[in-house]
């Protein structure tokens, strides 16, 4: 049986290949899902004593942001695959490993105690900026979104699920860097729309669009500003 089998993978090479690689994966995939978003997700859980089967699971799974990140990993894992829809659960990772690596430097050796505190530094020095990006991935995944869909990619639906995530994303309470992009977006455009070498058709479409986001962005409740990023 072992020596037919291994006369098989011998044999068909390239298939074999393919199947370990989809078996990986397969095994990644699910790993992307079944990662420190659904942990986190459970701490909170625990810290607000919320059932699993109750209301308020559903009104956490909106307000926390690794909620908002279990219902984005379950989205896209089906997609057709592009590098920007893993960009934020990377970078997220990243820096909740950085901040772990702050913690334990004290307990290893001097050599790699070093090592680990130039990351976890670097990481907390840079915070500010690598949560703008994941944010500027996040807003810009829609516009793509709807080329995929043009190219046959991804189904015609994906956008109104997007959408309620991204909504989610700028109401957050805890990373108001989508509300900082979006900010950000818009006075941009603003500004090379009322350029006086801007042609007047292009100015038009963007003040139209502009109008359109703008309608559509959430109202935010809180009346204090936001609070500044932290590492998930």
């Amino acid at each position: 049986m072992d020596n037919s089998l291994m006369d098989h993978v011998k044999a068909n090479r390239s298939k074999s290949l393919q199947f370990l690689l989809r078996i990986i994966t397969l095994t990644c995939g699910l790993l992307f899902i079944l990662s420190g978003i659904i942990i986190q997700l459970n701490k909170r859980m625990t810290e607000n004593q919320v059932s699993l089967v109750s209301r308020a699971f559903i009104n956490l799974l909106v307000t926390e942001d690794s909620g908002h990140y279990v219902l984005y990993s379950f989205f896209f894992y089906n997609q057709y695959p592009n590098i920007i829809h893993l960009f934020p659960i990377v970078l997220y990772a990243f820096l909740g490993i950085a901040r772990f690596m702050q913690e334990i430097h004290q307990l290893v050796s001097p050599s790699v105690a070093s090592k680990l505190l130039v990351i976890s530094r670097w990481a907390s020095v840079n915070q500010s900026p690598v949560h703008r990006f994941i944010a500027y991935c996040e807003v810009f995944t829609f516009p793509i979104m709807l080329w995929e869909i043009l190219a046959g990619h991804m189904f015609i639906l994906a956008p109104l699920f997007y959408y309620n995530f991204l909504k989610m994303r700028y109401t957050s309470r805890r990373n108001g860097s989508v509300r900082m992009v979006f900010s950000e977006l818009h006075t941009s455009a603003c500004f090379i729309a009322a350029h006086r070498n801007c042609p007047t058709i292009i100015s038009s479409v963007i003040y139209k669009m502009d109008s359109v986001i703008s309608r559509l962005n959430p109202i935010v409740t809180t009346t204090t500003p936001p609070p500044p990023p932290r590492t998930e």
